[in-house]
This record gives structure tokens, sequence and C-alpha cells, in this order.
């Protein structure tokens, strides 16, 4: 079987990945629209929750199963890696 000149050669077998972006620190209001919830609704269950419940808490809801954690200092939640 012969191919034309202007047949464009097969680019990969596999299927196209993303090269990881690194996620940056997010904001009560951020994080609120990334897991689908009110930014209250994050900031309550950041007071309701230990640490540990909150970071399965946001792992649960964000669309990429990525965790977040709050630091106090910067005042920013942060991707658990």
């Amino acid at each position: 079987m012969r191919y034309s000149n202007n047949t464009r050669p097969r680019r990969q077998l596999h299927p196209y990945q993303q090269p990881e972006v690194e996620l940056q620190p997010r904001t009560n209001e951020s994080l609120a629209q990334r897991l689908g919830v009110a930014p209250q609704s994050v900031i309550a269950e950041r007071e309701k929750l230990t640490p540990q419940e909150f970071i399965s808490w946001s792992r649960n809801r964000d669309p990429m199963s990525t965790a977040w954690e709050w630091n106090a200092q910067t005042e920013l939640y942060h991707p658990v890696k």
C-alpha cells in the first residue's frame, strides 16, 4: 500500500499526556469555585474538621482528586503532594 506525499505520518501511538502543572495556593473563593461549593462552606468545613479530615474532604470534591490544606501563616490553601 502506498501513501501519497501529502499524507501526514501518525504523531503518537499513545494518548497525549499533559505535563503536570504546579498547582498554586488558593484563596477561600478560589478553592470554593474549584470544589464546587460556596466559600462559606470551605471555611465552615475547615473550622469543623481536623486538618486530616479537611484534606480528605477537599480531595473528595476536587475534580483532579487533589487534596488541599490550610496554611494559617499565608492564609491560603495549599495542594497536598
